[in-house]
């Protein structure tokens, strides 16, 4: 799966995810770990990482929903431009898996009035 996403810089930004398997179903998600990573490039180490930050605690877990936060502290020194991502799980078991993977677009904002 192959997706884009959209920040502006200096801005906080939520997305909230949903788990489910084939028929649609609700996956508990109790235990995960999702990551959402942005780098520059996709060989980068994590250490290189513009973004990446962590989810441990859920929104609905037994309900599969979990809402992934970037605050903007962490955006607000991103430079503007396309750079690569992915959401990556470890389940409650200690599996890793790589849910999507796509193109960060970080994108300029208009508005500089940061309180």
């Amino acid at each position: 799966m192959h997706n884009t996403i959209n920040i502006y810089i200096g801005d906080d930004k939520e997305y909230a995810v949903a788990f489910t398997d084939s028929d649609g179903v609700a996956i508990d998600i109790t235990g995960w770990t999702v990551i959402l990573t942005i780098k520059d490039n996709e060989d980068d180490g994590d250490a290189d990482a513009l973004v990446q930050v962590k989810q441990t605690s859920h929104t609905n877990p037994t309900a599969g929903q979990t809402t992934i936060t970037i605050p903007r502290s962490t955006t607000i020194d991103l430079t503007a431009g396309s750079y690569y991502y992915d959401i990556q799980i470890t389940n409650a078991t200690g599996k890793v898996k790589t849910i999507t993977k796509g193109s960060a677009n970080i994108l300029k904002h208009i508005t500089h009035a940061i309180s």
